[in-house]
């Protein structure tokens, strides 16, 4: 790397914190670059290029460097960094017409303003920043739509929040297309978004490898920055190869068993001897405590304990992934992120458990993923992200699908009385107390079809049949697409099929008086009440062979 030059001194202003920045510039194969913030103290930073051919408003290619806080151990990885993202989430006033931004990385120091400072920092930020927003808004080549001053940019992410809580985000969407478009530009948590719909917009997103994926600040501070979603290059093609390795299809299969182990305990435990369930509280709960015994290598005999706290943190976690990122300690995002930090912590207990397991030879990297992490030589730091991220992935999306393919059913006796005649034809085939095996859920075609109609969630019929032929490509793009196919789209699938036949085959339900069913989002769809629904145990020693138990 070229040698440093000091370029001046700049504010920059960050949610509740305001901090003097000394800024430096260097130069790197002939081109101009600016360090940008990429993460938390921990000295992660952006690395910015510019061509001088591209000019002001052109692209910009980018790489990413990253070390530890004293600047040292420096490593090049492949990066995209758009002119228009707010890296990391901060927001930055510097000595030239660009966004700026600190870590704890080397040539950068990091000095407290004090309390007095914060109007004047506020008002220079945005006196100097207005200039670049109107450069923006005059910028042809940008799609129709509002980026907007960032109050405005605030209002468009309320906006967008109330219609999700309000279970109208699909009217708040159509209306923002017929105004602007299939593409269009606005302002979201923060960020200037691209707004796209529709097949194509699907396979330019999926099937592109010019694209990377980012999240917001919020989701980096729960899940923590070196997660999947946020690593590129050569970090993120060898995370996802060891979660591959525990995801792929032939391991999948292998997990039957224990899944149904784990369905059977669960319904036993919380569905049998009660008249009414909340079932998406339940859902999560055995969702949660499949991934911990499937993926994380977690017993109920030797972690129970564990497991229950982890849950419990985890719980509230979830609740700030999309929350405003205030931290204080009476905002959401202040709480949820005092419970990521505990369950981190528990995190890094079991990998500590694991590694000593692992020394003594008790264990192998094939046991679980976090062994197999261990044994790669993954830190620390990275693995519990990975955990963390992909407890998310895997947790709330399938308590969602079970929970609103329960709804469906309900609202649809038709399409109910087919799941439970496939089911019980697999029950037939089965001795009594035989666990699922990989053939069996070969034949609950129907099943996950209504699964699939289920993930559709769009307005009009529930009718699985739409799923008897083939979809056309990136038309249904609910386990994503292309090279962005979601790795544990078969571990849902099973999870999901092996939940449904114990609990059709094993109870009839109706909702709950005072249950209409309703729903908002938070982003995920979350029904009113958990979703209380009546249950009835089916005695399956008296149950006949030839017509399924559906009630009216």
């Amino acid at each position: 790397m070229a040698p440093e030059h000091d370029i001046g001194t700049g504010l920059l202003a960050i949610v509740g914190k305001v901090v003097h920045v000394h800024l430096i510039d260097a130069s790197l194969g002939g081109h101009g670059i600016r360090l940008l913030r990429h993460g938390p103290g921990a000295g992660d930073l952006a690395l910015v290029r510019r061509r001088p051919e591209d000019g002001h408003g052109g692209g910009q290619d980018g790489a990413a460097l990253s070390g530890d806080s004293r600047g040292q151990a420096w490593r090049k990885r492949e990066d995209i960094v758009h002119e228009h993202k707010v890296v990391g989430g901060v927001v930055g006033v510097g000595a030239e017409d660009e966004l700026v931004g600190a870590g704890g990385g080397r040539g950068l120091r990091r000095e407290p303003l004090n309390a007095g400072a914060l109007a004047a920092v506020i008002l220079v930020s945005i006196l100097l920043l207005l200039p670049r927003l109107r450069k923006q808004h005059d910028d042809r080549r940008l799609p129709p739509g509002s980026l907007g001053l960032p109050a405005v940019g605030l209002c468009q992410t309320r906006g967008l929040r109330r219609a999700l809580r309000g279970n109208t985000a699909e009217a708040w969407l159509q209306r923002w297309t017929s105004a602007y478009g299939p593409v269009s530009k606005l302002s979201l948590f923060g960020f200037p978004t691209a707004f796209l719909v529709g097949p194509s917009a699907n396979k330019f997103f999926f099937g592109s490898a010019a694209l990377a994926t980012k999240t917001t600040m919020s989701f980096n501070r729960m899940v923590g920055w070196r997660n999947i979603r946020e690593l590129a290059g050569d970090d993120h093609r060898r995370v996802r190869a060891m979660m591959v390795q525990f995801l792929k299809l032939e391991a999948v299969k292998s997990y039957v068993a224990a899944m149904d182990d784990e369905v059977r305990h669960h319904l036993r435990k919380e569905w049998r001897g009660h008249a009414t369930v909340s079932v998406m509280p339940s859902m999560k709960s055995l969702t949660f405590d499949i991934m911990c015994t499937v993926l994380f290598g977690l017993r109920r005999a030797d972690h129970g304990t564990v497991m229950r706290e982890l849950r419990v943190e985890f719980q509230q976690l979830l609740r700030g992934l999309w929350a405003i990122p205030v931290d204080l300690p009476f905002t959401t995002f202040g709480k949820c992120l005092a419970a990521s930090l505990r369950g981190r912590r528990i995190v890094a207990r079991i990998i500590e458990e694991k590694r000593t397991r692992l020394g003594r030879g008790e264990s192998s990297p094939s046991d679980d993923l976090i062994t197999h992490m261990l044994a790669e030589g993954l830190a620390d730091e990275d693995i519990i992200d990975s955990v963390m991220s992909l407890m998310v992935a895997a947790h709330d999306s399938t308590s969602s699908l079970v929970t609103f393919l329960i709804r469906y059913l309900d609202g649809n006796r038709d399409a109910y009385a087919k799941v439970v005649a496939e089911q019980q034809e697999v029950v037939r085939s089965k001795a009594p107390g035989e666990a699922l095996s990989w053939k069996d859920l070969g034949k609950m075609k129907y099943t996950w079809s209504a699964a699939m109609e289920t993930l559709r969630l769009d307005p009009g019929r529930f009718e699985p049949a739409r799923f008897d032929n083939p979809i056309p490509p990136y038309n249904f793009v609910a386990f994503g697409g292309g090279a962005r196919m979601c790795p544990g789209n078969e571990f849902a699938k099973v999870e999901a099929l092996v939940a449904m036949h114990y609990i059709v085959t094993g109870f009839k339900w109706k909702l709950s008086a005072g249950c209409d069913g309703s729903f908002s989002r938070h982003p995920l769809p979350s029904p009113a009440q958990g979703l209380l629904i009546d249950i009835e145990p089916i005695d399956t020693t008296t149950a006949t062979k030839s017509e399924p138990c559906v009630t009216e």
